[in-house]
Parts: C-alpha cells; structure tokens; sequence
C-alpha cells in the first residue's frame, strides 16, 4: 500500500486561507490585549546550591616519611598506653612521656631519643635517604579511604595502607606532585583498618602495619604494632598523616644487624634501644618495645581504574 501524499500547493492555500480566518472552526481565541497594568511575574527564588559528594573513594601518597623528633620534651603523637608516666613509673621503663605543642600530656615517642643517635653512628640522615627513595618510586605508600559520605564527619570508613608502583613527577620542591596515577604492589604487605572522621580529621586503629624504611639504600620492613593513625582532610582531600605505635627491640636489631658498613649501630642500638625502651614491660623488669611516631605529608592520589588490591 502507498503511504498518502500531500499537495504542496494544496496545503499552502491552507495555510494561508486558516491565518487569515484568525483560527480553525470551533476554536475560541481571548483576543483580550494584555493589560499594561497587569503584575509582572513574581521572581523566583534561587535554587539552593547543591555541593557534590566526595568520591566514595578517596587515596593519598606519602610524599614525606619521617621519624618524629623532640625538641625539650615536646613532640606529636598519640597516648598509646593511656598513662601518662614520669621517671617513677615502672610500667614504662622509667621513661618519661612527652609533651605535644597544644599541650597535651602522656605522648609516647621514645624512638625521638634513638634516632638522632643511630644517625650519629652511620654518619647520614635516615630521612635524605627514604626521600630518595619516594622519588625514585621506590617507597611509595599509599593510604586509601573506603566508603566515603562526607570527608567532614563520617563515622563508618575504612583506611588500608598499600604500597604503591610507578615513577611519580616530583616538582620543584622535591616533592611528589599532586594527582598522579599509581599501581598497587600486590606482593607487599599491607593493613586494613575501621575508622571514623569528626571535624575533617581521620582515626583509627589500633591495627599492625608495616612500614619500609631504607638505611643506606637497603630497605627493610620495621612491624609497628598497636599502631593508630591520624590524618587530616582539608577541602581537596588528605593532607597530613602520622602513625603511631610499638616497634620491638628485636625488629630493630634485626635491622642493625643486617646493614652494611654500619658496624657500629647493633652495638649502639642495643644499647641505647634498651636504655629508652617504654613498651611491652617484661618479668624481668626491661621493656621489649619502643613506642615512635612517624609523620607523613601527602598528596592526593589515583589508582588505576582496572588495578587490582591485594585482597580483592
């Protein structure tokens, strides 16, 4: 059957003959002119602005890794063991706590008085060489928060800590740029832990994590146990992390042992470990572990949309 077709002239006589008669048969039209009294329209009120929400996925790379000092007393870091202890106190060794700069007592750093001294004996700054290592891709550790509402409060996240493959861009600062692309390394270790945000500032822990280190260009892996991390948020993402906890006399003598050209540091640290040691008190009287602090300034971060994470 052949579709019906129309009359191109038929249907401009149409047209013309329906404009001049004003309107079709059977319509009525309200010719009334508007009056010019007539109110303007009332003026709508602007819509609320509507702010995004944060990717349920938020990630950052350690730009810096460094042991925190002290400086007469005061240093960051957390209460690890809920006491705040003086040189009376057995439970701690004898070691005193320290001070934060809001002032704020019972924090746990001994390592602060171990490190200086370790680099003292090796002749090098243990930070100049973990710093190179970042930049050469070689120690990269990556913090990801899981299952973001808000980065402002939100009580029910999760932080893993990865370490990270690739060759990042490191501006003129010497530091690793902002927003650049990484691959997870599958075959290191990694820890996974609940957290919470309250006033754009990240908790959690405790959980045990293993952090790398490099002295003299071997890397080894230093185990802080009870280990709690805080990290703060700023409008772009993480900015700012430090990770407290208990390092064991023993993975540090491991450490010392097995560093070449440093032959001095076992019998250095053994000695000066044990002196400061605060943690994990023994039958015998001595403490086991050393409570540090690390700190790190980061940067915001991407994985790869087809990576793989350890457990997944």
């Amino acid at each position: 059957m052949r579709r019906p077709t129309i009359n191109p002239a038929a249907l401009t006589l149409c047209l013309a003959a329906m404009l001049a008669a004003g309107c079709h048969e059977g319509v009525d039209v309200d010719e009334t002119p508007l009056s010019p009294e007539a109110p303007a329209a009332a003026e709508r009120d602007p819509l609320p602005r509507v702010t995004p929400p944060p990717p349920p996925t938020r990630l950052a790379v350690a730009r810096t890794l460094k042991f925190a000092r002290q400086t007469d007393g005061v240093s960051i870091g957390f209460d690890l063991d809920d006491r705040i202890s003086d040189r009376s106190d057995r439970e701690s060794c004898s070691q005193p706590d320290f001070v934060t700069p809001d002032g704020e007592q019972g924090v746990d750093n001994a390592l602060a008085w171990v490190v200086p001294l370790i680099e003292r004996v090796g002749g090098a700054a243990l930070e100049a060489l973990v710093q190179a290592a970042i930049n050469e891709g070689d120690l990269l550790v990556m913090l990801e928060i899981d299952g973001v509402d808000s980065l402002d409060y939100d009580d029910d996240v999760t932080l893993t800590l990865l370490r990270g493959i690739g060759l990042p861009y490191v501006g003129t600062d010497d530091r690793i740029e902002q927003w650049q692309t990484f691959d997870v390394d599958r075959e290191a270790p990694w820890s996974r832990a609940p957290a919470t945000i309250v006033d754009g500032v990240l908790e959690a822990g405790p959980v045990e994590i293993e952090l790398p280190i490099y002295v003299f260009d071997f890397e080894f892996l230093v185990t802080v146990t009870e280990a709690r991390v805080r990290m703060v948020i700023g409008e772009d993402g993480p900015q700012w992390a430090m990770v407290g906890g208990i390092v064991l006399m023993e993975n540090l003598l491991y450490i010392a042992n097995n560093i070449e050209g440093g032959q001095n540091i076992p019998g250095t640290l053994d000695t000066v470990g044990r002196t400061f040691a605060d943690m994990l008190r023994q039958e015998d009287g001595s403490c086991a572990g050393l409570s540090t602090v690390i700190e790190l300034d980061l940067a915001n971060a991407w994985f790869y949309d087809d990576v793989e994470r350890p457990d997944r």
